[in-house]
C-alpha cells in the first residue's frame, strides 16, 4: 500500500509577538500506521511522546539525539526512554483521554518568533491569572457518536483540530482553561528545585539557565493512567 502524508498540527498559547507558550506539534505516522507523536517544536528532534497504535506508549529521547551524545561521551543514561505505559483506560465507552499539555498563565513569556507560511500555528487566547491552558488529546472509537468534539459540554473545551486515523479511530486536539491547583504549583517548584541543584548532564553547560526564553517541561501521571506535560518558564529558577 502506498504511503500518504501524515497529519500534522501546531498549536500554542498567546501570539507570536506577545507572552506565549512553546509551540507544540502533534503528528501521525504515514498510512497505514496510526501512531501519534507529540513534542514541543524546539525539542522535537530530541524528545517526544509516542502513542503507538499497538498500545505501547512512551516518552523518550530520540535515537538520533542519543546517538549524537553517546558518540561524544556525554549521554548519562542507560535508556533513552523516560517513561513507558500502556494505553490508558477509557474515560467513557470508546473515548480515551490520551495526553494533556498544561501551561499555567504565570509561565507565559515574550519570545518573538517568525512562523513560515507553510507551517501555520493555531494560537489560542491566553488564560486569565490563576488559570492554565490545558490541551487535551483524545481518541474516539469508530462506533462512538461524538457530538461536535470531546469535552465540549462537560469540560467546555474548544476544538483545535481533528483527523481520522487509518485504524478508524478519530484523533482530536482540544483545549480549555482549568484553574491552577496547588498540585500544579508544587510540581513547578519541585522542577525548579531540581534544576537549581543540578543542570541536565547532557547540556554540557551550554544552556543559559537564566535565559528569559528557556522553557522547562515536567511530566506526570494522572489518576486515569494518562500522562501530561506541564510547561514552565525557567527564568525564575535562580531568582
Amino acid at each position: 500500500m502506498p504511503t500518504t502524508n501524515a497529519f500534522h498540527v501546531r498549536f500554542a498559547v498567546g501570539s507570536a509577538n506577545r507572552p506565549r507558550s512553546s509551540i507544540w506539534r502533534l503528528w501521525t505516522s504515514k498510512k497505514p500506521k496510526s501512531d501519534v507523536y507529540l513534542a514541543a517544536r524546539h525539542v522535537a528532534g530530541a524528545f517526544k511522546a509516542s502513542l503507538h497504535e499497538s498500545g505501547g506508549w512512551q516518552v523518550s529521547f530520540t535515537s538520533e539525539f542519543v546517538n549524537t551524545l553517546r558518540s561524544g561521551g556525554t549521554w548519562p543514561r542507560d535508556s533513552r526512554h523516560v517513561d513507558r505505559w500502556p494505553r490508558p483506560t477509557e474515560i467513557s465507552p470508546g473515548i480515551t483521554l490520551a495526553f494533556r499539555i498544561v501551561v499555567p498563565a504565570s509561565e507565559l513569556r515574550v519570545n518573538p518568533v517568525q512562523i513560515p507560511d507553510q507551517k501555520p500555528v493555531s494560537w489560542v487566547p491566553s488564560p486569565s491569572s490563576g488559570h492554565a491552558t490545558e490541551f487535551d488529546v483524545f481518541f474516539t472509537k469508530p462506533q462512538v457518536g461524538v457530538c461536535d468534539w470531546p469535552g465540549k459540554r462537560r469540560m467546555r473545551t474548544e476544538l483545535i483540530s481533528q483527523t481520522l486515523l487509518s485504524n478508524g479511530e478519530s484523533l482530536w486536539v482540544v483545549y480549555y482553561y482549568p484553574q491552577v491547583t496547588q498540585g500544579m504549583l508544587d510540581r513547578i517548584e519541585q522542577l525548579r528545585a531540581v534544576i537549581r541543584k543540578r543542570a541536565p548532564e547532557w547540556s554540557r553547560g551550554e544552556i543559559n539557565m537564566h535565559g528569559s526564553t528557556l522553557r522547562l517541561i515536567v511530566g506526570g501521571q494522572e489518576p486515569d493512567g494518562s500522562r501530561y506535560f506541564m510547561e514552565v518558564a525557567a527564568d525564575s529558577v535562580f531568582s
